[in-house]
């Protein structure tokens, strides 16, 4: 159970940074890492914001993206390896 609710706050956390991919809402739109690189770079003219806000998405992306895929891979792991553990411990019990 504590594995699958640190999972859950998790991809939550990292929905939060970046919902594109995430189903997180109905609707698609940038995330809030997307919204603090904007921020830090401060007000610019919209032919700025044109050209860079691919590059600023592309960063959230490379960033947020192997975060969630080593988030599923260590869930899946602990889950295998308690699975393993139940297992091992059953058959030293049956064994006389």
């Amino acid at each position: 159970m504590l594995a699958i609710t640190l999972y859950i706050c998790g991809y939550l956390a990292l929905a939060w940074l970046d919902m594109a991919g995430a189903f997180y809402r109905p609707e698609v739109s940038i995330g809030y890492l997307f919204r603090s690189i904007a921020w830090l770079f401060g007000p610019h003219p919209i032919t700025f914001w044109n050209g860079f806000a691919d590059t600023i998405a592309l960063v959230s992306h490379v960033i947020v993206e192997p975060l969630r895929v080593c988030l599923i891979a260590a869930t899946v792991a602990y889950c295998l390896e308690q699975v393993g553990a139940k297992d091992d411990s059953t058959t030293k019990a049956a064994a006389p």
